[in-house]
């Protein structure tokens, strides 16, 4: 064991949402191109005297020339830190000086890969010589195929002219391969031809909601997270008549409630920079002196570059129109979001959201067409359906004028990319220019399904105008009808996403978020408190199990030095234990009839846990268990206790606190991962996190039992996530497809569950029936961002209906040529069920995996036909004793 852990690295996984890329956008100020500033962009001519590797910290690094699958050409650049060794965890890659200027528009290209998820690397703008001044800054989660990344940067005013380079930074033990480096100076102005007509489409909402996501959270901290959550409830963003609408018959409509907030954002679309342009749209409010801000962005965030940002203020109850004439920056990919905010409780109206190039509004018609849906039965939240319900669609098409009907292009595809309905139909145009047509689509077979509708024609490259998601799930037992389960997530405790949970098979929740039980949620002035009880009686009455949170100090009660503060996502510990014991005796009675397992803190190996300088952090992980469990035996509490939900489980903390007993204040101990494409049994480098379930429970839990072991975080994209409804437009940031989704996702399950881990809790399912925000990338694995699952739900699903209550048998590795082949082993109901899968192809006979007398079905649970030649993929295969 000591041996084990005496090996384990830095290992940076970020444990929380990075979000990529951050692109800033420049001001049009410039003339004409520029040629490529970088020299040998592509490493072709060995030029490596224009840049420079600076291995300052004196780490063991690794870097050259790579010929091994390069983007292009014959070479790359191969980066690594291979061990920290040194004075800190960092690697340079460092160019010659470049010719910037004040305020110059530049834009940066390169492509990279690397191992995913396996910490961040850091882009910079800064100067070569001290003080090192960064003028601008980008964090990238690499995958393991190329992508191209495209920056923007406007040049700050105040900018050292002589000495400012490019910077890449490799901050933990990392291997990335560069290629294809590209900086030049931008054009004034967009080439091509001008995009005619309306930009946005749907902008009067004739089609129902269609390219339009809606957002609705807290105001005034997070205080009031969990009052939003019941007040949005029934909030949502919903096309209603409107006879005096400005445009159409129709409206969008939406309320805010009192400590809420509200953002709707469109579809991304495509523009020209430096083209003068103008966006027009309608409002009516509820009363005088509403507030709406509306702006349009270019990019996705954090970036969120704002071209426009401008405050609507209602003079009346009356419809009231708002011309705002922009000119476009220069944004990634041509793609821009126009938004819609407010804080002020009231009801709103929005018709007639136009944005096109030119000085003069055109008209809100649409060009030529707006397809949109509506589910015709309200008993399937989310577009869940059971196997063979009838999956009632209505679609609606909205036409230019003098049309009478509309052909519509319509096919359904599974996670696999696969076509399983293709057909044509035609719609009636009545008044208004518009008509529906109601269409059942298929639900024969289990799992998650795009349709995609096309206007007219379709061909493979034409992007879809309307395209959704359904889901087809098996039937499982209710949440409470389960005695103990291995699956769990993370979900917002209203009706809609418990629902989405329920029907994915969660039998547990954990908050982070809600929020609803950290000490400066519950404590948010001192000695006034916030104890929300109403999501987590709905959950526990539901039958889903609760896994608390002891977590977060106040401000006021924490250890820190003058001029700082302890907020939910970086806090300081307690500088009085006995303040933290009051708020776990006082947490622990509140929800005693809620909740009955705690996790202390969250990511305590990460930012999340502050400390003043001199402070021990292996000091304070100890006391926080020890001064927790004080109080669970002062008050005689039946509870589990669980710590500490490590971001990183091969950090030293981790380590550490193993070796020195720490079990003996704790029933179970946790730690997240991200594994990106990878399984817990392939994680980037060793030991992997299936070989950690296993170690841990070598050790002693407070009960002398081994010590369990909780995955309570992780999942498929902790960056780099996407919408995969194309009709979205939005940039991808990965190279991962549905079916990464749903195969990462089951082995991830199938690993930790066959080598005994105790729980796998899934980041994130989080939702709102309105949606989520579109101009996000984290953690898309199985929500969308319109608020509906994705096809790795009905994956979830299944992997639910047949490995629930199985005893683990272990996970082999069966090594067949170049290929490793995994294979889970599991015993149910006195009947042998095996789960394989293999990142090289490979075959049933290499595997040499018992055919006979088993049932086999594929990863959504749909009976496939195997023999001994049959292939085995990354998507598992579920065999199972007759």
């Amino acid at each position: 064991m000591k041996k084990y852990f005496a090996v384990v690295g830095f290992f940076a996984v970020i444990g929380t949402a990075l979000l990529m890329p951050m692109i800033l956008t420049a001001s049009a100020n410039n003339t004409s191109a520029s040629a490529n500033w970088i020299k040998d962009p592509g490493f072709e001519n060995n030029t490596l005297g224009y840049w420079s590797v600076n291995n300052w910290a004196k780490n063991k690094i690794d870097c050259g020339l790579d010929t091994k699958k390069t983007h292009s050409g014959q070479f790359c650049m191969r980066l690594s830190m291979t061990k920290v060794t040194g004075r800190a965890a960092s690697l340079q890659f460092v160019s010659k000086a470049l010719p910037v200027k004040s305020q110059m528009a530049i834009q940066l290209k390169f492509w990279i890969r690397g191992i995913p998820n396996a910490g961040s690397v850091l882009f910079q703008l800064r100067k070569r010589d001290a003080p090192y001044t960064s003028y601008w800054s980008a964090s990238i989660m690499p995958s393991s195929e190329w992508n191209e990344y495209i920056f923007n940067i406007i040049c700050p005013e105040k900018i050292d002219t002589e000495t400012t380079a490019l910077f890449i930074t490799l901050k933990s033990v990392n291997t990335i391969w560069l290629d294809d480096v590209s900086i030049k100076v931008l054009p004034a102005k967009d080439g091509g031809k001008p995009i005619e007509g309306n930009l946005v489409k749907n902008g009067s909402f004739e089609v129902g909601r269609t390219h339009w996501y809606g957002r609705y959270r807290e105001r005034g901290g997070y205080a009031f997270s969990d009052i939003a959550f019941e007040n949005n409830i029934n909030a949502d963003i919903t096309p209603v008549i409107d006879l005096k609408a400005p445009h159409g018959k129709r409206a969008l409509h939406l309320k805010v409630y009192k400590h809420c907030s509200f953002m709707l954002i469109s579809s991304y679309f495509n523009m020209r920079y430096g083209y003068p342009s103008v966006l027009t749209f309608y409002t009516r409010m509820s009363a005088a002196n509403k507030r709406i801000i509306v702006s349009i962005d270019g990019g996705k965030v954090p970036n969120t570059v704002k071209i426009i940002k401008k405050t609507i203020k209602s003079n009346s109850t009356g419809w009231e129109k708002h011309s705002i004439s922009f000119t476009p920056e220069a944004a990634p990919g041509k793609v821009y979001i126009v938004k819609f905010e407010t804080t002020t409780p009231g009801e709103y109206w929005l018709d007639g959201i136009t944005i096109n190039e030119g000085i003069k509004p055109i008209s809100c018609s649409p060009n030529p067409a707006n397809i949109g849906w509506v589910s015709v039965d309200k008993k399937h939240p989310a577009n869940i359906y059971y196997k063979n319900d009838p999956v009632k669609i209505k679609i609606i098409a909205e036409v230019e004028k003098d049309i009478k009907s509309a052909k519509v292009f319509c096919r359904v595809i599974d996670a696999w990319g696969k076509t399983i309905k293709k057909d044509g139909f035609t719609v009636t145009i009545g008044a208004n220019n518009t008509g529906e047509k109601i269409i059942v689509f298929p639900s024969g077979l289990y799992g998650g399904f795009l349709v995609e509708l096309y206007y007219d024609t379709f061909t493979p490259e034409k992007t879809p105008d309307c395209d959704f998601f359904y889901n087809v799930v098996p039937k499982l037992k209710e949440p409470g009808k389960v005695n103990d389960s291995f699956f769990g997530g993370h979900v917002y405790l209203t009706p809609y996403n418990l629902h989405i949970a329920k029907m994915a098979g969660m039998r547990w929740v954990r908050l982070h978020p809600p929020l609803t039980t950290k000490w400066i949620v519950t404590e948010p002035k001192q000695k006034k408190f916030n104890y929300i009880k109403t999501g987590v009686a709905r959950a526990h009455n539901m039958g889903f199990k609760i896994l608390g949170s002891l977590n977060t100090v106040p401000s006021f009660y924490a250890d820190m030095d003058p001029g700082k503060k302890s907020t939910v996502w970086r806090s300081y510990p307690p500088k009085d234990w006995s303040k933290w014991k009051e708020y776990v005796k006082r947490t622990i009675t509140e929800y005693k009839d809620y909740i009955n397992a705690w996790e202390i803190w969250n990511e305590p190996d990460s930012g999340f846990l502050q400390l003043r300088k001199g402070v021990k952090r292996e000091d304070v992980c100890m006391d926080m268990a020890k001064y927790t469990l004080e109080v669970v035996k002062e008050n005689n509490f039946n509870v589990t206790l669980v710590g500490y939900g490590m971001s990183n489980f091969k950090r030293p903390v981790t380590a550490w606190l193993l070796e020195n007993n720490v079990g003996q204040y704790l029933d179970a101990f946790s730690a997240h991962m991200y594994g990106g494409e990878f399984s817990p049994d392939e994680y980037p480098g060793n030991p992997t996190m299936v070989e950690f379930s296993r170690q841990v429970g070598t050790y002693k839990s407070r009960s002398g039992k081994p010590l369990g072991y909780w995955m309570t975080e992780g999942g498929i994209f902790i960056s780099g996530g996407k919408s995969y409804r194309r009709s979205a437009k939005k940039p991808a940031s990965s190279s991962y497809t549905l079916l990464t989704a749903c195969h990462s996702l089951v082995r991830t399950m199938v690993s930790l569950k066959a080598c005994g881990t105790a729980k796998h809790f899934y980041y994130q399912m989080f939702t709102h029936q309105a949606g989520s925000r579109l101009d996000r990338d984290e953690c898309m694995g199985i929500m969308n961002a319109d608020g509906t699952p994705q096809a790795a739900l009905a994956a979830h699903a299944v992997c639910v209906s047949i490995l629930e209550g199985a005893k683990p048998l272990g996970l082999e590795i069966k090594k067949a040529g170049k290929a490793k082949i995994r294979i889970g082993r599991f015993m149910k109901n006195g009947k042998k069920i095996t789960v394989v899968w293999s990142r090289i192809p490979s075959t049933f006979a290499a595997a040499g995996i018992e055919l006979e007398n088993r049932l086999t079905y594929n990863m959504m649970g749909n009976s496939i036909a195997v023999n001994s030649d049959t292939e085995i993929k990354l998507d598992p295969i579920y065999i199972i004793e007759k």
